[in-house]
Parts: structure tokens; C-alpha cells; sequence
């Protein structure tokens, strides 16, 4: 019998998601690493893409032009500060990235 999601991932990645990955691989490499160690690399890249986009969505709804609501998404959610710049940072201030990453 064949499953229907065969052949698909299971945390479905758009650009953002994509670029979130590239951008904590190479700024951020020690969460980049737990979270690849922990099998949760692809599905806490789907849950930024998708808090980005619902934000972006939020702002434009609020009459936000698309380029600031791009921007103040992605850097919300997708272009995290390096581990140099800013050490302890979480994914989001409600959710605890240890857990997470557990």
C-alpha cells in the first residue's frame, strides 16, 4: 500500500525556509549542528518559515508595503544574528530552543 505523502517531505520547505537553514549553518553552526543531531534541523527551518510568513502576512494586512513586511519578517524569523554577535538566542522569546532542540 502506498502512503500518500510518498516521495514528499515531511516538513516542506519554501525559500525562506531554505535560506534559514543556509544562514544558521554558516552563522550559526552550533545550533545548526544539535538541531541536525537532534533530527529537528527541517522542521524548526518549516516552523520559521511559517511564523515569517504569517507575520508578513499580519503586517501586510495592516497595510505594511511587501518590502518592510519582507524585511522585518526575515529578520524576526529567517537572517538570525551569529553565534558571536548574540550567543543565547532562542528561535522565538515564547519558546524555549532547548526544548526544542530535546
Amino acid at each position: 500500500r502506498r502512503q500518500v505523502n510518498e516521495g514528499r517531505p515531511q516538513y516542506p520547505l519554501t525559500g525562506w525556509g531554505h535560506m534559514f537553514l543556509q544562514q544558521i549553518k554558516q552563522f550559526r553552526p552550533k545550533m545548526y549542528a544539535e538541531l541536525k543531531a537532534s533530527g529537528s534541523l527541517e522542521r524548526v527551518a518549516h516552523q520559521q518559515q511559517e511564523q515569517a510568513r504569517d507575520d508578513f502576512t499580519a503586517m501586510r494586512q495592516q497595510g505594511i508595503p511587501v518590502a518592510a513586511a519582507q524585511e522585518i519578517s526575515m529578520s524576526r524569523y529567517i537572517l538570525l544574528n551569529s553565534e558571536d554577535d548574540e550567543p543565547e538566542l532562542g528561535l522565538d522569546p515564547n519558546v524555549d530552543l532547548e526544548a526544542t532542540i530535546t
